[in-house]
């Protein structure tokens, strides 16, 4: 290859235009992102608000609009309520029981702690 200023001139420009369209690939997608996670977390503050305010009278409009009898629906939202309970409560202490016998084990074995460094 030989290096003219005419060919490292359009070497460096070429080089350039990739970088820029590169970066302007990257802040487009960066900005979209961000502004789509804004747009969905207004909206997810809004619902929360308005679910939280009018929580009976939505649960009351959606039991309007199921087929189903009210002592069925009512049975549902009962059993979604004690799962989810049960789901958090069970991973609440399979985690806590899974740190407690991985910090015994670390002891046993005499490794540092992982969270506060060296001993």
């Amino acid at each position: 290859m030989e290096y003219t200023p005419d060919s490292v001139r359009h070497a460096i420009s070429t080089t350039a235009a990739a970088v820029a369209k590169a970066v302007y690939t990257q802040l487009n997608a960066l900005v979209s992102n961000a502004l789509a996670a804004l747009f969905h977390f207004i909206i997810i503050v809004l619902m929360l608000f308005y679910i939280l305010m009018d929580g009976r009278r939505f649960k009351r409009y959606l039991f309007r609009l199921s087929p189903l009898p009210d002592e069925e629906e009512e049975l549902i939202v009962t059993k979604f309520a004690d799962v989810g309970r049960a789901i958090l409560f069970g991973n609440g202490i399979g985690s806590a029981l899974q740190g407690v016998l991985g910090g015994v084990a670390m002891a046993v074995v005499g490794l540092p702690s992982p969270v506060l460094g060296a001993r």
